[in-house]
Formats: C-alpha cells, sequence, structure tokens
C-alpha cells in the first residue's frame, strides 16, 4: 500500500471539514431539556471542539485551530451545577461556528502551514550566488 503524502491527508481534512462541522452544529441544536442535558450536550460540544482543534493544529491551520480553541473554551460548564448556562455563550458559540463554516467552505490544502513547510524542505536548495566581482584596489593602496 503507497505511502499516503502529507498533502493528501490535509486534502481529506479539508474534504472532511465540512462534514465534521455539520456534526458540532447538530449537538448545538438538539434540543436539551434539562440541565442534566443541556450539560451533556455542553461536554460533547467541548469534546468535539477540542479534536476539531488538535487536528486543524496539526493540519497546518492555526487560525481554524485558534476558532476551536475558542467554542472549546465556550463550551465549560458552569463551576456551579446549580447554576444555568449563560445563553450569551451559546450564541458566540453560534456565531463562533457560522465563522468556522466559511472559513472551512475555502480551505485547500494549499493553504496548509504543514504542507508549505514539508513541500519546501523537500526542495532541492538553491546554488549559491556567485561572489560579485571585485573592483581592483586603489593605486595609492599600496604606497606606504
Amino acid at each position: 500500500m503507497p505511502k499516503a503524502s502529507a498533502r493528501s491527508i490535509v486534502e481529506k481534512f479539508c474534504l472532511e471539514l465540512p462534514r465534521e462541522i455539520q456534526q458540532v452544529n447538530a449537538i448545538l441544536n438538539a434540543q436539551s431539556d434539562s440541565r442534566f442535558e443541556h450539560a451533556k450536550k455542553l461536554k460533547s460540544l467541548q469534546e468535539e471542539c477540542h479534536r476539531l482543534r488538535g487536528s486543524s493544529y496539526c493540519m497546518g491551520f492555526p487560525t481554524l485551530g485558534a476558532e476551536f480553541t475558542k467554542m472549546e473554551q465556550d463550551c465549560a460548564l458552569p463551576r456551579d451545577p446549580k447554576e444555568a448556562m449563560d445563553p450569551r455563550k451559546i450564541e458566540r458559540i453560534r456565531l463562533r461556528l457560522a465563522k468556522v463554516k466559511s472559513i472551512a467552505g475555502k480551505l485547500s490544502a494549499d493553504q496548509s502551514r504543514l504542507v508549505h513547510r514539508l513541500e519546501n524542505a523537500t526542495r532541492p536548495a538553491q546554488p549559491p550566488a556567485p561572489p560579485k566581482p571585485s573592483s581592483p584596489p586603489d593605486d595609492d593602496f599600496f604606497m606606504i
């Protein structure tokens, strides 16, 4: 079985990302009638955002990874289990998800820092430029 190139792996990530974002969106939009269900939903969201954050950074998309990091932080449960989740956080998650969705729609392996780094590392080094001709020393130089 031939080895997959970094470019092909990143291309697959770019193709799969919209489906992954749809899954996050489905979790976000799932009905949660009780605090327990709501907490479970937030935990699932946090896990998905954490996974996608790591994948994004590994594939060479730090901007995308940063957005998933912010979403993951917004999914943090309140310290007091009796405290309700701030609805503004849910709205922030929705806005970030919309931003991620728009980024993902335009993503390609050509934009990956990983691909750039690896492909630039495998290119042969440019030969050094020939030395510039020097001008002959002034006649005064040899006078003592």
